[in-house]
C-alpha cells in the first residue's frame, strides 16, 4: 500500500480486456438496495475481506490493504461516525447486535 496510488493484483479480464461474454464486453447491471432505517447512535456493520483472506478461511493477521498489520479484532468506522458517537481513534468498543 506503500506504493504511489497503491497497487493491483493480476486479473486476467481487466489485464487482457477479455470477457466471456456475448457482446465480448463486460456486462453491469445494478439491482435496487433498500438500506435499513437504524436508530440514532447505530452504526450498520459491513464485513469485508482481507488479501489474506477467503470466504471464511484466514490464512494471516495483516490486510496490507489497508496498513493493519498483526491483527483482524478492527473495526473501521468513518472518522465523523466515530466523533459523533464519542470514540476516538483506537479506542476499544463493544459490538452487539439488534438483528436476528
Amino acid at each position: 500500500v506503500a506504493h504511489p496510488g497503491g497497487f493491483a493484483l493480476p486479473h486476467a479480464p481487466r489485464d487482457e480486456r477479455r470477457f466471456p461474454t456475448a457482446t465480448g464486453k463486460a456486462n453491469f447491471t445494478a439491482a435496487p438496495v433498500e438500506f435499513p432505517r437504524l436508530p440514532a447512535g447505530r452504526l450498520l456493520l459491513q464485513t469485508l475481506r482481507s488479501h489474506d483472506q477467503y470466504n471464511t478461511t484466514i490464512y494471516g493477521l495483516d490486510d496490507r490493504y489497508r496498513g493493519i498489520a498483526n491483527g483482524r479484532r478492527v473495526v473501521l468506522v468513518h472518522p465523523e461516525d466515530a466523533k459523533a458517537l464519542g470514540y476516538e481513534d483506537g479506542a476499544y468498543v463493544d459490538l452487539v447486535s439488534e438483528w436476528r
